[in-house]
């Protein structure tokens, strides 16, 4: 969808080249990120895990395609076309927007599954709530917010989405994402991958 193959540095890996962005979230990406969905001036997003230690977009495994995790650049496996669903959920207080996140590499919807972050083919599982807390969002399963939520381990790996905090938390809380537009980051490539 976009040319970033001419944006990023090319890295050999296996006596091929592969073109991947190196991006990990520093403080000054922050400005970018948006403070509300209505900010979204394109369709498709990274979702870039807030954690200190992880701070990279969330991906689908180009050879598993329901394996979702936080780690590697900004093509195609960790684009997200976001879509409205239509409706709001009261949570926390609040009427919510219901959204959903196709993968733009494999077609698959982001979703909660048996207590995991994975991929699915649309429907519950794969509807979620976006709740802002400050400039960075939590991400929760629209039918039940309380106990399902979207959250990276230090290491990338996805948390058991029983075990991911909701509340305001410390700055690297894990249930806490940015969202960026991809036209946005495009437009700033030199700023995201310095």
């Amino acid at each position: 969808l976009f040319p970033y193959t001419t944006l990023f540095r090319s890295h050999r890996s296996n006596s091929t080249t592969s073109n991947m962005a190196e991006f990990k979230l520093r403080p000054n990406h922050k400005d970018y990120a948006l403070s509300e969905l209505k900010e979204l001036k394109g369709n498709v997003v990274y979702i870039v895990s807030h954690d200190k230690a992880a701070g990279m977009p969330l991906r689908v495994h180009p050879k598993n395609h329901s394996e979702v995790y936080a780690g590697g650049g900004l093509g195609k496996w960790t684009q997200w076309k976001c879509k409205k669903m239509g409706r709001k959920v009261m949570w926390n207080g609040q009427k919510e927007p219901v959204m959903g996140f196709k993968s733009m590499a494999c077609g698959k919807w982001l979703a909660i599954k048996n207590g995991q972050v994975t991929t699915g083919g649309g429907g519950d599982h794969c509807e979620f709530i976006i709740a802002n807390v400050n400039k960075a969002v939590v991400l929760r399963k629209a039918i039940n917010p309380e106990n399902k939520g979207v959250g990276c381990k230090p290491n990338g790996k996805m948390k058991n989405v029983n075990n991911v905090p909701w509340g305001k938390g410390p700055a690297g809380a894990p249930g806490k994402f940015f969202i960026f537009d991809a036209d946005i980051v495009q437009a700033n490539a030199g700023i995201f991958l310095k």
